[in-house]
């Protein structure tokens, strides 16, 4: 894949993104609860109400995880924080180094995101 195929994809993708997280706050009020909780053994993200109560939830695999400190991106593959059993759920991500060629998808940490 070339630099302009690249873009041609990441705008795409960019785009399924915004259409997908539209249909989540549509359907099931994504963005709109107070509180959320995060179960690494699991694998759910649940989404609660002001009394606690879970109102959304649902198995996710966690894929990175962004520093507002040092401004960088962690890839979860690379995130000992993650449990092995998602890490390696998230591991696909590296195949995209081989489909696109870009190096964001090789590197455990990315910078100036």
């Amino acid at each position: 894949m070339n630099k302009d195929e690249f873009a041609i994809f990441f705008e795409e993708s960019i785009d399924n993104l915004q259409r997908k997280q539209e249909d989540l706050k549509d359907k099931y009020a994504f963005g709109s609860f107070p509180k959320y909780c995060f179960d690494q053994e699991v694998g759910t993200l649940q989404f609660q109400d002001d009394l606690s109560q879970v109102q959304v939830e649902a198995l996710v695999t966690p894929i990175g995880s962004f520093s507002y400190k040092s401004e960088t991106w962690q890839w979860s593959w690379a995130n000992s924080s993650i449990l092995e059993r998602l890490r390696v759920k998230s591991d696909r991500i590296k195949e995209l180094y081989t489909f696109t060629g870009a190096p964001i998808f090789e590197a455990s940490i990315v910078t100036g995101v």
